[in-house]
């Protein structure tokens, strides 16, 4: 039964392709300078075994300027899917240039959000702080698994990159009023395929990607539930991601 499906959608999608003649468009990135989760996003390769594994993100700049004097930003998660366990320091401010003021947040894994999170370093009035270049991490966030299903991991409002100068004043190199410079991550314990997240891979997932097939990010019928690669594309290889667990679920 199910080859004989699977010979059915292999036609309707050389169809759809006939018709549609579309070609692949690239994800944009995000704008620099800009502070983004790196990974963009995780999928996970067997979503029940998963369940209690950690996963780490981490809050990333690519800003290459010499004048960084601290960061700050929130975060939010899907509480059902993850569960915060830890916030690190990363590599970009670190107490080797200077005394620092680090502060890790607090996680809220009833709500699914990290409190203010943030560092800069330290130096009292008049003295100018120190500073220091990027790129580099600005902290590390990590979640135990806890159930199967989709995670966005959204950086809040309050995100922003401070730079300091030498007339002593604080300016913002990255903030929340730059609209494409600060992007968040997701996180997918699910089956590659599964794009209405039921836990099974049939018939409506097939009905999701081929409404959208041929289309990219920014086409009003682009439908990331069908982006199972995450390359911004829905196309063959995601149509392959559907066909392989055609009929399988958790």
């Amino acid at each position: 039964m199910i080859r004989k499906r699977m010979l059915l959608l292999s036609v309707f999608l050389i169809l759809i392709v006939s018709v549609l003649n579309i070609n692949a468009i690239g994800v944009s990135a995000v704008e620099y300078p800009g502070i983004y989760s790196s990974p963009a996003w995780v999928h996970t390769d067997d979503p029940a075994s998963a369940i209690g594994t950690n996963y780490t993100f981490s809050v990333y700049t690519d800003y290459t300027g010499s004048d960084v004097w601290g960061y700050e930003f929130t975060l939010t998660f899907n509480p059902n899917i993850l569960e915060g366990v830890e916030v690190v320091n990363g590599d970009l401010i670190t107490s080797g240039v200077g005394p620092i003021m680090w502060s890790p947040g607090t996680f809220n894994n009833t709500s699914g959000e990290l409190s203010l999170t943030g560092n800069g370093f330290f130096a009292m009035p008049p003295a100018i702080p120190p500073v220091t270049s990027g790129p580099g991490i600005l902290a590390n966030i990590t979640f135990t698994v806890v159930a199967y299903g989709i995670s966005n991991i959204t950086l809040g409002d309050i995100t922003r990159l401070i730079g300091y100068d030498a007339i002593i004043e604080e300016y913002n190199i990255v903030d929340d009023t730059m609209l494409g410079h600060i992007e968040g991550g997701i996180f997918y314990n699910t089956i590659k395929g599964d794009a209405d997240n039921n836990g099974y891979v049939g018939s409506s997932d097939f009905s999701i990607l081929a409404g959208a097939y041929g289309t990219s990010v920014g086409n009003p019928a682009y439908d990331e539930r069908a982006d199972f690669n995450h390359d911004g594309y829905i196309g063959s290889a995601d149509f392959s991601m559907l066909a392989g667990n055609y009929g399988t679920s958790i």
